[in-house]
């Protein structure tokens, strides 16, 4: 009896031992990427900014004979046994069956593979296309120029900006996540000059003005109807109420020439959970298209830095690369990646966001961060002091003069798009979206009191860059 127990027992272990063996085999297939791993892993995640998974710091680089070894790395990389254990292999499984999202949510929007297009035209530079063939036959051939996009430049209408604020929706996230965005000052000066709003000696806030003169400080509800000052070293000092429309002009105070760089930062930090699985390859196909014709541009001097992100308990929460001149190896990084994780809505937006200061940014450079994301980050009640963090990392980003960009895809509602607003008002940047015009992925939020023209994904971004760049 007891030897035909344990030839039983046999039976069963190896039977879950096979099954263990195939989900192991399943859920490390797939993901190519994962067989490109930039650092050692060494590390753990606590929601904080910066979190290095190789020897080299962010924002070093090493010659090594004819190679470069740049400060790359990973936050919250999930150990090779498939995170914890059994649950973490299942985990990766279940993510891959529903493109990450909740099995409800899955059930309820029936994403199956590709969408279905919508009527319409599908643009390449210009070139349209076949609205019967509007993937480009999808297998290896899609083409730049099919995704569609609008931007809305809030800073260029503060009054339309602080009025959404109005509206009981908006006004209740911007309770819950500590928002200060409408608390704008606008401020004329020259180009790329330092500004800081000062009370007294304490700096309430810092920005730096754009090729165009502009620039954009926000300051605390605590502010409120205080008079602060506005000031740089090139300009004499100029006293601004906050209030509503609070404006302030400077002028030039000691001999000052405008610095005409010819260096431009551009990152790109994106979003790869599973929920953008129904529009990641074709926004890989549209940036590769942006990168090659940004580089081409004469008098430009671009360095890229390509960055990816999903969540707690994925693979990696940051998987970041230090800006490189080699432009091939971004855009052969950026090719390696595909969707994968998630499982709720909310992402590790916040660890992405604290990575962005984390890089080597040059001084003498216009710095750009297109955030590529389609949902929020966590709220208070998930992580202890994740709104006062955003803030502070949104505040240092605007101090170094780093403009957060938001390329924001299908399936985010509301928080998503007033907070990544805000960012982009509050680091002097501007809000692009994805639109339903393309027919490609999800239903779109459509920005709110707004008016917007819509134009293909790529030529946005390039224009976006250009207007940044050039002062004409």
């Amino acid at each position: 009896m007891k030897n035909k127990t344990n030839k039983k027992t046999g039976k069963i272990l190896t039977a879950m031992l096979a099954l263990l063996l195939v989900a192991s085999m399943l859920y490390m297939t797939g993901c190519s990427v994962l067989s490109h791993k930039p650092g050692s892993g060494t590390n753990t995640n606590n929601g904080s900014n910066t979190n290095s998974g190789s020897d080299t710091a962010p924002g070093t680089m090493i010659k090594d004979g004819e190679r470069n070894i740049y400060g790359d790395g990973v936050i919250g990389e999930r150990k090779s046994d498939g995170g914890s254990g059994i649950s973490g292999v299942i985990d990766g499984i279940i993510g891959r069956i529903y493109g990450g999202k909740d099995k409800a949510v899955y059930d309820s929007e029936a994403i199956v593979g590709m969408p279905e297009p919508m009527p319409g035209e599908y643009y390449d530079g210009g070139v349209v296309y076949d609205p019967g063939d509007p993937y480009g036959s999808f297998n290896g051939q899609l083409k730049p120029g099919m995704l569609t996009a609008g931007e809305v430049k809030d800073a260029k209408d503060l009054g339309n900006w602080r009025s959404l604020w109005e509206d009981e929706n908006w006004a209740n996230i911007r309770k819950a996540r500590g928002l200060f965005a409408d608390n704008v000052i606008k401020v004329d000066t020259l180009p790329l000059a330092k500004v800081k709003l000062l009370d007294g000696e304490t700096v309430v806030y810092e920005a730096v003005a754009d090729r165009h003169g502009n620039a954009t400080l926000v300051y605390p509800d605590s502010y409120k109807g205080k008079v602060l000052t506005v000031k740089s070293a090139e300009f004499d000092a100029y006293e601004v109420t906050c209030e509503p429309g609070a404006k302030a002009e400077l002028t030039v105070a000691v001999d000052f020439v405008p610095a005409t760089p010819s260096n431009l930062d551009l990152m790109l930090m994106i979003d790869t959970t599973g929920s953008m699985g129904d529009e990641l390859e074709y926004l890989k196909v549209e940036i590769k298209n942006v990168i090659e014709r940004v580089c081409s541009e004469q008098n430009i001097n671009v360095r890229l830095s390509v960055n990816f992100y999903r969540d707690e308990g994925d693979d990696y929460v940051v998987k970041y690369y230090d800006f490189r001149d080699d432009i091939d190896d971004c855009v052969r990084i950026l090719g390696e990646q595909c969707s994968d994780g998630g499982g709720d809505y909310p992402e590790a937006v916040h660890t992405a966001l604290g990575n962005v200061l984390q890089h080597s940014w040059r001084e003498d450079s216009v710095k750009l961060c297109f955030f590529v994301l389609d949902a929020p980050p966590h709220d208070e009640s998930e992580i202890q002091g994740i709104n006062s963090g955003m803030r502070k990392d949104v505040a240092a980003i605007s101090a170094a003069g780093i403009r957060i960009i938001p390329v924001v895809s299908s399936g985010a509602d509301l928080s998503v798009e007033s907070l990544m607003r805000s960012f982009a008002v509050m680091t002097g940047g501007t809000y692009i979206f994805l639109t339903n015009h393309s027919g490609i992925g999800g239903d779109h939020q459509t920005p709110s009191d707004t008016q917007y023209e819509v134009e293909p994904l790529n030529d946005c971004m390039v224009r976006v860059i250009k207007e940044y760049m050039y002062a004409e």
